[in-house]
């Protein structure tokens, strides 16, 4: 589940912008280019709905890069795992991981010009 900060920081549009810029990013380097319409990032439930219909299509439909994409991601392997051991739904639970990594990488990039690390 995604943790409350991350939740309350995806409804400031600018904040969900370079959120979304980031994963796209992420996606990009392995060759899977994201579109999302702009309505769709005011909406929290509605941008992880998108992001979950990405990964289960990339688990479907190019299994192979979905190894690079968690390495780019820079989820750990342990997390991976336990996602795909336990959840009832891994495509959903990977997406809410790439989701929480890519916010999180966004707050450190903000905190760091902010001289707050």
């Amino acid at each position: 589940m995604l943790n409350n900060e991350i939740i309350e920081r995806l409804q400031e549009n600018q904040f969900a912008t370079a959120t979304f810029s980031q994963l796209q990013k992420d996606f990009l380097r392995v060759g899977i280019e994201l579109v999302l319409p702009d309505e769709i990032l005011e909406n929290p439930k509605e941008f992880l709905d998108y992001l979950t219909n990405e990964v289960e299509l990339v688990m479907n439909e190019a299994p192979h890069l979905l190894s690079q994409l968690l390495y780019i991601a820079d989820l750990p392997e342990s997390q991976v795992n336990q996602l795909f051991d336990e959840a009832e739904q891994p495509h959903r639970s990977l997406s809410e991981a790439l989701l929480r990594r890519a916010a999180q990488k966004v707050l450190y990039r903000e905190k760091y010009k902010l001289g707050s690390l």
